[in-house]
């Protein structure tokens, strides 16, 4: 070693810097080999951690999967959010084929403009962003086969849905992996699955529709028909309005039958202009819960003042925004959360919905699912007829008790047609002919059941499950995508695999929706609201009563066919004086109605802006003034 004394000091230096890029070479070498499924996740909600969904896929995965992820580099150059999102994604698949042991092979392409790959990419269906002139067109998206050739694709991979990234790459493998799909039957007058009117022209399907039908193959079941197909595994119900005693028994049969039903019902659809929809009292359908144990409030629906969705409405000719107290944003706290159904599930939204209970003395098990908090009441829903969110808020009176939304009914339940099955009805149409056709089943036994274990979840509304409750739909491309701002088609698909046996990706659906409200701003302005909102009403009322006069003394004098009194003039200029004083007294109420949380918001700004420049430069201040007292020592 006596060669290192030899050396120079600028010697030693230059060595030490080549030793210590060998180092970091060979560090970075070994570590994108042997720690490659090594991630820090400093997320609060953990987004970026795979989660025990995406590794059962991975681990379950039998035979062979091969994903071709379609990324172009000059997409990337010139779009750099692109380009990060892009990386993410190759990050997301290496690990993807690290944890499927061998089962997944993962190939990046990068498509030059008009070479094979790029021919490839545009037959699978994959959509591409114009580069600019003599640039090409630039790919990010992914084409996935199975040992049988079937293909899933997702042409485009938005950074508008990067947050469910680890779903969306999921749900392609888990497709690929397993291509049997269970059917779920649909009874429904929703235009759920879309269609044809003859003045609007193609309807297109809800997106919750979609949504099933990439893990279900959903067949609709008329609601005019007497009887349900043999081959459907879940049964779902939709508001499906006013059904035959004949469909009802089918469904009463199936159900006994241990077969499992999923059924949204509505006393109030929001979404169905005819009210076709409605559950009115005396129907069949009603006999059926009856034997169920449970009932739905046919004339009343719930509102909770804690949970009220903010709206924005008209009053007094002015914008306002409000508590909507029937439109409910229902968060982790209304949930069974330990429930398999609510896996990842952090927000719903339900409109109008039934209040669900147990009938006293039922044999069946009834467990809640969604419970409104303790400040709910029931609303006659005739005053939903003519929506007025003030008018609501005025006349609240919490019930001092949470009401349920949503149970689970299970366990032994006696059939509601003692008798056997009803007398066939007399149909009108040839649809409701042709679909009892269809349904005949020559293999279902005739023998009746009287009774049997059931499996029914129930949910008290059927709006929850319309576009604009939950989602919001965008377009790129030509291609149609959703961004989810509430879990509601996440419970739904949850509810399907759970009770027809199998949910893989439960854990999965909910992550990217989050809520976090500030909940001290909305007890602020709940009890503002409380507060201000009647004597604004009192004010709005005065003031129509006042210019009604002022309008009737100067229609006297319209044309100068009359001549005011000086009484009249008088009376004219005090009724104006007063239409001031009130709009005056109006906008006092207006800010009374802001002025704690925005005292609250500049607190929070004052903190946020000095009040921690000024800890650390105490802090700083501190440690100066100890090294100088370390220095006196």
């Amino acid at each position: 070693m006596d060669w290192l004394t030899k050396l120079s000091l600028r010697q030693l230096t230059w060595a030490a810097v080549v030793l210590a890029a060998v180092i970091v070479a060979s560090l970075n070498m070994l570590t994108s080999q042997t720690l490659r499924a090594w991630r820090a996740d400093l997320t609060e909600s953990k987004l970026f951690t795979i989660s025990n969904a995406t590794r059962t896929v991975l681990s379950g995965l039998k035979e062979p999967v091969a994903v071709k992820f379609y990324f172009s580099r000059s997409l990337g150059d010139q779009a750099p959010q692109y380009g990060a999102h892009g990386e993410r994604v190759r990050g997301l698949l290496q690990l993807y084929e690290d944890l499927a042991g061998g089962n997944l092979k993962v190939e990046f392409i990068d498509p030059q403009p008009l070479s094979d790959a790029e021919d490839r990419a545009v037959a699978a269906g994959l959509r591409g962003v114009p580069l600019g002139a003599g640039a090409g067109t630039g790919y990010l998206g992914i084409v996935g086969t199975n040992s049988t050739d079937n293909l899933q694709t997702i042409t485009f991979l938005t950074i508008e849905r990067q947050e469910f990234l680890e779903y969306d790459l999921t749900k392609l493998i888990h497709q690929l992996s397993d291509p049997a799909r269970k059917k779920v039957g649909l009874i429904t007058t929703l235009g759920i699955a879309g269609g044809v009117d003859p003045q609007r022209g193609r309807i297109p399907a809800w997106m919750v529709h979609r949504q099933m039908s990439e893990f279900f193959d959903v067949e609709p079941i008329n609601p005019a028909g007497s009887s349900l197909p043999d081959d459907i595994d879940v049964l779902m119900l939709a508001a499906p309005g006013k059904l035959s005693a004949g469909l009802v028994y089918a469904i009463d049969q199936f159900a006994l039958a241990g077969k499992p039903v999923v059924a949204f019902l509505d006393v109030f659809p929001e979404t169905s202009p005819q009210k076709l929809a409605q559950l009115e009292e005396g129907e069949p359908i009603h006999d059926l819960l009856n034997a169920w144990g449970v009932k739905l409030t046919t004339d009343k629906v719930v509102g909770d003042v804690r949970n009220a969705r903010r709206v924005q409405f008209n009053s007094g000719g002015q914008p306002q925004v409000a508590g909507y107290v029937v439109w409910l944003d229902m968060g982790r706290d209304s949930l069974d959360a330990d429930n398999a159904l609510f896996s990842s599930i952090e927000h719903l939204v339900m409109a109008s919905p039934a209040a669900i209970s147990k009938i006293d003395g039922a044999a069946t098990t009834f467990q809640p699912l969604i419970t409104t908090s303790s400040d709910a009441m029931l609303i006659e829903s005739k005053e939903m007829r003519i929506p007025d969110p003030l008018r609501l808020i005025q006349n609240y009176k919490p019930g001092g008790e949470p009401i349920v939304l949503s149970a689970r009914v299970s366990g032994d339940a006696k059939t509601a047609f003692k008798d056997g099955a009803p007398p066939p009805e007399n149909k009108d149409g040839d649809a409701a002919k042709a679909d009892d056709a269809k349904a005949q089943d020559p293999k279902q036994p005739a023998k009746h059941l009287a009774s049997g274990a059931i499996n029914v979840v129930l949910v008290g509304d059927a709006d929850m499950l319309f576009d604009s409750f939950w989602a919001e739909a965008r377009e790129m491309l030509g291609q149609r995508f959703i961004v989810p701002r509430a879990n509601n088609v996440d419970f739904l698909l949850n509810a399907l695999e759970n009770v027809s046996g199998g949910a893989v990706l439960s854990d999965l659906r909910g992550r990217g929706v989050e809520q976090r409200p500030f909940t001290l701003v909305q007890d602020i302005r709940q009890r503002a609201e409380a507060q201000y909102r009647q004597r604004e009403q009192a004010l709005n009322t005065k003031l129509e009563e006042t210019q009604k006069k002022l309008e009737e003394i100067q229609s006297r004098a319209q044309g100068g066919k009359v001549i005011l009194s000086e009484e009249d003039k008088k009376s004219i200029l005090g009724f104006r004086s007063e239409v001031i004083a009130i709009r005056k007294d109006l906008r006092e109420v207006q800010k009374d109605l802001r002025r704690d949380i925005d005292k609250l918001g500049f607190w929070v700004k004052a903190i946020n802006i000095a009040g921690i420049p000024m800890l650390i430069g105490l802090a700083g201040i501190g440690v100066a003034m100890g090294r100088r007292r370390k220095r006196g020592h």
